[in-house]
């Protein structure tokens, strides 16, 4: 048999991100929220088929109070980076900096800054590796009455 042209097109192809997402613990058919306290490995953009940029950041389970979910497993936070993406991004990335819901003006400082930035968070330099952040994962229901998990990150306390 001969494999010469099998592959052709491999160079160009686009491959797909399968990661492990948070999910909410379970109780009785009941999905609970649920905190989890995590080291950032990887953060990466990404061009999908469908819908766009997206944003992946891949982390190290530190620990949660989540039953099947050990310290050391691998997660994983998906967000297209669409109007709303962007602001859960912007969100996530004040979290990392230590910056509280409730400081504006620290908000205000470091979003101006944003754009750059996030060229060395995605990049080589991987500036966010190590980094350490809460997050608090709910679920909810969508207008048209889907599941939705809800990610709330939160700086290191």
């Amino acid at each position: 048999m001969s494999y010469a042209g099998m592959f052709k097109g491999i160079n160009d192809a686009k491959t797909t991100f399968r990661g492990t997402p948070m999910r909410c613990a379970e109780k009785e058919g009941r999905k609970l929220p649920t905190e989890y306290e995590l080291e950032i490995d990887n953060c990466q953009g990404i061009s999908t088929r469908e819908k766009g940029p997206a944003f992946v950041v891949t982390f190290k389970v530190i620990s949660t109070d989540h039953p099947d979910v050990k310290p050391g497993q691998e997660r994983s936070w998906f967000q297209y980076l669409n109007d709303t993406g962007l602001g859960e991004v912007k969100k996530f990335v004040f979290a990392v900096f230590g910056i509280g819901q409730a400081e504006e003006e620290r908000q205000r400082e470091l979003a101006a800054k944003l754009e750059g930035l996030m060229d060395k968070v995605v990049g080589k330099e991987q500036v966010f590796r190590g980094k350490r952040v809460r997050v608090r994962v709910e679920n909810t229901l969508t207008k048209k009455r889907a599941d939705f998990t809800r990610h709330t990150f939160a700086p290191m306390s």
